[in-house]
């Protein structure tokens, strides 16, 4: 089976390999173009160099969480959504702040259909990277 190829670019960020492997394989067979960055310093200066489309982000990483990285690749200017994973509800006042955004969640343990479901449902809210303005 060929990959279709999608014009959008999707940084991943988690601090598990395997992890970022299996999610890195799945995606480039579907097609997209695939960043990674192991933390939260990683993410923000990848997203700065990649201008990612969507960012996938692990709510749990060493240095800081997915709220924190949520925040700094904002204020740098980078308006892709994002989809969190996490192996918990969310339901703070930062959940609703982050889904108010165009944000979403995706529980742990997931399976690929419902990643597909999630990535292709954030990415067409955002609009085509044609629809992209570069400043």
């Amino acid at each position: 089976m060929q990959a279709v190829t999608h014009p959008y670019k999707l940084l991943i960020v988690d601090d598990e390999p395997d992890v970022l492997e299996v999610l890195m394989r799945r995606l480039e067979l579907w097609g997209y173009e695939v960043c990674e960055a192991a933390n939260g310093s990683e993410a923000t200066a990848r997203a700065r160099t990649f201008e990612p489309d969507l960012v996938i982000c692990d709510m749990m990483l060493p240095d800081k969480n997915g709220f924190e990285i949520w925040r700094e690749i904002v204020a740098i200017g980078c308006k892709a959504p994002f989809l969190f994973l996490t192996g918990r509800m969310v339901s703070s006042p930062e959940g609703q702040e982050i889904r108010q955004a165009g944000n979403d969640f995706l529980l742990k343990p997931f399976d690929a259909p419902e990643l597909q479901s999630k990535v292709e449902e954030l990415i067409k809210n955002k609009g085509s990277r044609s629809e992209k303005t570069h400043e």
